[in-house]
């Protein structure tokens, strides 16, 4: 790849294309990942949360080749995720999203 910029966290590429994983782990057909969570204001995936060979296998973490365009990656990096993420609510289809916030246990 020609570009890459450090991963900010933004979901971007698990909100566009689920991994094959995910398909095997859930028995969802649904285009949202299960896994796939809000905290920390970053999305994290819960598949690889505590496994380095799922990480690597997914690539997450070795950056962003999904820049250009990416109006999500541009609001995390300017610090408005949250308020992005008001608008993400609904897909493109006006279908909500699955993706969960997880909230501390001191705020909760």
């Amino acid at each position: 790849m020609d570009h890459i910029e450090p991963c900010c966290g933004c979901g971007y590429c698990c909100m566009k294309a689920r991994c094959a994983i995910s398909y095997l782990v859930f028995d969802t057909k649904d285009r949202d990942c299960p896994a796939l969570v809000f905290k920390e204001d970053r999305f994290w995936c819960q598949l690889a949360e505590d496994d380095s060979k799922m990480r690597e296998a997914l690539y997450i973490g070795d950056g962003c080749s999904s820049t250009l365009g990416n109006t999500q990656r541009r609001a995390f990096l300017n610090g408005a995720g949250r308020a992005y993420l008001k608008k993400l609510k609904e897909d493109k289809y006006g279908r909500p999203r699955n993706y969960r916030e997880v909230v501390p246990e001191t705020h909760r």
